[in-house]
C-alpha cells in the first residue's frame, strides 16, 4: 500500500516537528539556560509547548486514518 500525498505530508510534518521539539528539550533550552540567557530559554520552552499542541493534532488526524 502506498501513502497518498496528504498522509505522507502529515507524517513528514509530524517527524520534523517532533525532531525540533526534541532538539529544544535536549539541547537548545538547556544551552540557553547554561549560557545565562533566561529570555531565550523561556521563548524556546514556549515554542516547545506550542509545537506539542500541533504534534498532538497531527497525531490525532493520523490515528483517524488508520481506523
Amino acid at each position: 500500500m502506498m501513502l497518498d500525498n496528504l498522509t505522507y505530508n502529515k507524517v513528514k510534518l509530524l517527524y520534523k516537528l517532533s525532531d525540533l521539539c526534541w532538539f529544544i528539550e535536549k539541547h537548545a533550552a538547556t544551552d540557553a539556560t547554561a549560557g545565562g540567557d533566561a529570555e531565550c530559554a523561556e521563548s524556546l520552552l514556549a515554542l516547545k509547548r506550542d509545537l506539542q499542541k500541533h504534534i498532538e493534532k497531527i497525531q490525532k488526524g493520523l490515528c483517524l486514518l488508520t481506523q
